[in-house]
């Protein structure tokens, strides 16, 4: 189980908002970017950016069941 307080700290640090916010856009121009034929390189965009968002999905999920729970 992920620490409500480390999610938190995460969550509100510029740094890791920002970096994390950069790896998408990254992904997304990759994703937009490619050439039609590079069907392998838009997937692997695409798992990237959906691996991100879990990441700040289990983050947000533990904050919110600390609130919850209180």
């Amino acid at each position: 189980m992920i620490d409500y307080r480390k999610a938190k700290a995460l969550m509100s640090d510029p740094t890791f908002t920002e970096v994390v916010d950069q790896l998408k856009q990254q992904q997304v121009n990759t994703f937009i970017n490619s050439p039609k034929c590079s069907t392998i390189e838009r997937e692997n965009a695409y798992d990237v950016i959906k691996a991100l968002e879990a990441i700040e999905n289990a983050l947000k999920s533990a904050i919110n069941n600390e609130k919850f729970n209180q």
